[in-house]
């Protein structure tokens, strides 16, 4: 059980590693010498909205690695990690650990609806950089600047992943509305921010089409 418990602790903090640092996108920094404005921002922009889907999720995360460890060793312990993550646990604690840190529904409610915000702020940033890498992108394209394929292929790479980390935290969100109205909580008065994450998202994508038919 000792030994156990220690993979245990090992994979959680080799999890929890995951927030501290940069986050290495698709496009490696060392690559991106003389990037753009609009690429710093974007890779910027993508590392934040890493950073914050991995906070949100490591708790799940370790908790699934930790039982697995418990029951299975090294292999349940990653095992368990992927459980932890696809399950749903990290919205369910993230809740419980609101609800425990906020004395009424309606104050868990309103952190709740602080973080959406908080993440359709930094889809914005995203969306802006978005398009201004599209419009440059396009035109060293058109213009038959060397080496501009190769650039917007690895600008789309960086497109593609601000989707992935805007539709995960759209999934956590979601689940944690869920949960909540499952308790009794007014969780209707998230839609508003839903319904404004997923208008983002829908505009990312057609951002990224854009790039993908210039290529």
């Amino acid at each position: 059980m000792k030994a156990s418990f220690a993979i245990a602790v090992s994979a959680a903090l080799i999890l929890a590693s995951c927030t501290e640092g940069p986050v290495q996108t698709s496009a490696p920094n060392a690559a991106v010498v003389s990037e753009t404005a609009a690429e710093k921002a974007l890779r910027e922009s993508n590392d934040r909205l890493q950073k914050t889907v991995v906070e949100g999720m490591v708790i799940g995360t370790t908790a699934g690695a930790l039982f697995g460890a418990l029951n299975d060793g090294r292999r349940g312990a990653l095992r368990g990690a992927g459980i932890g993550l696809i399950g749903g646990s990290a919205a369910g604690i993230y809740v419980r650990n609101l609800q425990a840190k906020y004395a009424s529904e309606e104050r868990v409610l309103n952190q709740v609806l602080q973080d959406i915000a908080r993440t359709n702020a930094e889809l914005e940033r995203s969306i802006s950089a978005m398009r201004t890498l599209l419009a440059e992108n396009k035109a060293a394209i058109a213009k038959g600047t060397s080496g501009a394929k190769a650039r917007g292929r690895t600008g789309l790479a960086e497109m593609r992943e601000a989707i992935s980390h805007a539709n995960q935290q759209s999934q956590f969100f979601g689940e944690a509305r869920g949960l909540l109205i499952s308790q009794g909580t007014n969780g209707a008065a998230m839609d508003p921010q839903l319904a404004r994450l997923s208008q983002r998202i829908a505009t990312m994508k057609e951002l990224s089409a854009g790039l993908a038919a210039a290529l």
